[in-house]
């Protein structure tokens, strides 16, 4: 059985990308789901979702967006401010933006 499935394997390996993207697909649905197991996932999805709109859970990010849209609006700002002779504006101009962004 292994030799088997070495040839078929090495056949399926030399088939076009596109050929192997719709075998792929096939295999994958003819593979047996238990319901059960996808309800019970629906069912914890459904929970954490609810646990979040009610606030019992707070979500973090790792980065901090506005303040990374600040910084990079700054730089930017500061450059082109630089190009009107006044960096200082035109940062605080890019910052503002980039915070709101």
């Amino acid at each position: 059985m292994p030799r088997l499935l070495d040839t078929l394997e090495a056949e399926v390996l030399n088939l076009p990308a596109a050929d192997r993207s719709h075998l792929l697909d096939r295999l994958i649905a003819s593979l047996e789901v238990d319901p059960s197991i996808q309800e019970a996932w629906a069912a914890e999805a459904e929970r954490r979702d609810a646990e979040i709109d009610d606030g019992k859970v707070a979500l973090h990010q790792a980065v901090n967006m506005t303040a990374a849209g600040a910084v990079g609006g700054g730089m930017w700002g500061a450059l082109i401010g630089l190009l009107f002779l006044n960096p200082l504006l035109g940062a605080a101009a890019g910052a503002g933006a980039g915070a709101l962004s």
